[in-house]
């Protein structure tokens, strides 16, 4: 278990157990509330949410609980005392306790370890070296004597950097800047870039938490990083605006990226929020509205996402398995029967569904059903065409490649068959993984109206996934190739 962040110690309530003494400790999956009491507790007895105040009086509530483990202790004198673990998943830490089945949150804000750099203004802080007569200007009667040599460090940015209306709420992306008065030792600025949500109506726990999910993926395709929010401040509409809000710890957030955030990132992502502000609020407002019908595929995506540079066989099938998880709107129009095929599927379904019930059976009529519904090779080849409709010239035989990587998903799934040699397609199976999720990714935000025309002709590094994707393609194709498993047309 990791250090703990923070620790709170105070009383927590066991329903009609009584109380207990508590030492809530906060370490993300490490988590764990450490329950002391004189009497004997049923772990499969303890509450999902328990509310505690700490010694320090703040109202703590920790929903989702679940238990861990637990401790007897019997003394000389008779006396027995039981410690019970408990992991909860949400730690609100506030003036009142929350009630996780109640709609009373009206809105959001949260930060990510990378988000200044994915949509901050980089532009928005400065130094300079003024003129004393400027520096007198500047400062006024606050000192009387100005000097040669003076530095000024200086914000200069717009305090919201982005605002857009969207499904789940009014967006705001901006800056929080601050700093003190200086002493013997220096003075700066600091700055964190925030988002905030403020809800049409307010919302539970679950449902907020949810909606900063939709978010943190967003911002993910974005980076080409798995993004994670440990924690989010969240106001309640039950109480006045004065009050300050409650901080939320979202105990089982995933780890941020463990590798170095890229200097050049900032060059090479497909949307700038700071300096194309109209593209990115209605891309991102677009791709927030079609997520309902695309959860469970873009879930897949960013799981693997957050695989980083590692690249396993699960991760090619998942990367092949999100386009047949697509709504029919995003998959190709399936092809036209005849009626000979039609009228053979029909008496075909009579003859197995007569048959005793059997997994062959059952596979058999499964297999009929699918008739005529659009292939896992159709769908995916559907989505990259949408791609080369504007990058056809950076990505020649990009549908071979695709054809050939849905080949290989199908040798996992079902296992061998055809004309596929493993040996020979293993050393490409990262190659055919990227070409999946870069597909998969980058069709959806043509249609979500990104600008990939200006993108396709600026300048890149190669720190994010699409532009790395793009700069190696050619040469891992020209090897391709030359394996004999796909043509050069």
């Amino acid at each position: 278990m990791r250090a703990p962040t923070e620790v709170y110690v105070g009383n927590f309530k066991l329903d009609e157990a009584g109380e207990a003494i508590g030492q809530l400790s906060i370490a993300g999956s490490g988590s764990e509330l450490v329950l002391n009491t004189t009497f004997s507790v049923d772990m499969e007895s303890i509450p999902h949410e328990i509310h505690g105040r700490s010694i320090k009086g703040e109202a703590i509530s920790c929903i989702g609980c679940i238990p861990r483990g637990q401790t007897n202790t019997i003394r000389g004198d008779d006396s027995s005392y039981t410690s019970s673990t408990v992991f909860p998943h949400y730690v609100v830490i506030g003036r009142e306790f929350l009630d996780q089945s109640v709609a009373d949150i009206d809105s959001v804000s949260f930060t990510t370890d990378e988000l200044g750099a994915l949509v901050g203004d980089r532009l928005a802080f400065g130094w300079m070296f003024p003129k004393p007569e400027d520096l007198k200007t500047l400062i006024g009667e606050s000192r009387e004597e100005v000097f040669e040599g003076a530095q000024v460090a200086y914000f200069n940015g717009k305090t919201t950097i982005a605002e857009l209306e969207t499904e789940l709420g009014l967006i705001s992306i901006f800056n929080s800047p601050s700093g003190g008065s200086g002493t013997a030792h220096g003075v700066g600025i600091k700055n964190a870039v925030r988002i905030s949500v403020h809800m049409g109506e307010p919302v539970t726990l679950d449902e907020a938490a949810t909606r900063i999910l939709v978010i943190l993926r967003f911002l993910t395709v974005l980076s080409g990083r798995h993004q994670t929010a440990h924690q989010f401040s969240a106001r309640r509409a039950s109480q006045d605006e004065f009050s300050l809000p409650d901080t939320v710890h979202v105990c089982m957030a995933r780890a941020s990226s463990a590798e170095k955030l890229p200097t050049s990132l900032r060059f090479d992502l497909p949307l700038d929020a700071a300096t194309r502000t109209e593209e990115f609020c209605s891309v991102m407002s677009s791709w927030i509205a079609r997520d309902p019908k695309r959860i469970a595929a873009r879930v897949q995506h960013a799981n693997g996402i957050e695989y980083g540079n590692l690249y396993t066989t699960n991760r090619l099938v998942a990367a092949a398995n999100m386009f047949d998880l697509l709504p029919k709107e995003d998959c190709p129009q399936p092809p036209e029967l005849p009626a000979s095929l039609l009228a053979a599927a029909n008496q075909a379904r009579l003859i197995f569904r007569d048959l005793p019930v059997s997994p062959q059976r059952d596979s058999m009529l499964q297999a009929i059903s699918r008739l005529g519904s659009s292939t896992l090779t159709s769908k995916v080849k559907h989505r990259g065409e949408i791609l080369l409709s504007s990058l056809e010239p950076f990505f020649p035989e990009l549908l071979q490649v695709l054809r050939l990587a849905v080949k290989c998903r199908n040798y996992f799934v079902h296992g061998p068959s055809g004309d596929l040699d493993y040996q020979q397609v293993y050393p490409f199976l990262p190659f055919f993984t990227e070409a999946l999720e870069f597909t998969f990714s980058v069709s959806e935000l043509i249609e979500c109206g990104w600008d990939v025309e200006r993108w396709s002709t600026a300048g890149h590094t190669m720190s994010h996934s699409f532009t790395e994707f793009r700069a190696s393609y050619r040469e891992r194709l020209k090897e391709l190739i030359a394996t004999g498993l796909i043509k050069a047309t």
